[in-house]
């Protein structure tokens, strides 16, 4: 498995104690930046993809997440994103 840093950009500014329940919730390990609106994680999976798919399902429900982003381009040199689509469409 390789590790793959996924940047996490949230709807609002979350506090310490929202980010601790998560870390522990989703046993993940999430640096947060100084104004707490933008977080990284580093996640373990066969891909970029699965690691969002990873993030997602153990995140979605204790972070107000808006898109998740890749830190660094693939091999054709490019960023993934995943931005949440609401089931009404």
């Amino acid at each position: 498995m390789t590790l793959h840093a996924i940047e996490i950009i949230l709807t609002r500014s979350v506090n310490t104690l929202e980010l601790r329940a998560a870390q522990q919730e989703s046993r993940l390990p999430l640096a947060a930046a100084d104004d707490r609106r933008r977080l990284v994680v580093l996640v373990s999976a066969k891909n970029e993809g699965r690691a969002m798919r990873k993030i997602w399902k153990r995140l979605e429900d204790a972070l107000p997440i808006d898109v998740l982003c890749s830190l660094f381009p693939g091999p054709d040199g490019k960023h993934l994103m995943s931005i949440p689509l609401s089931d009404d469409l």
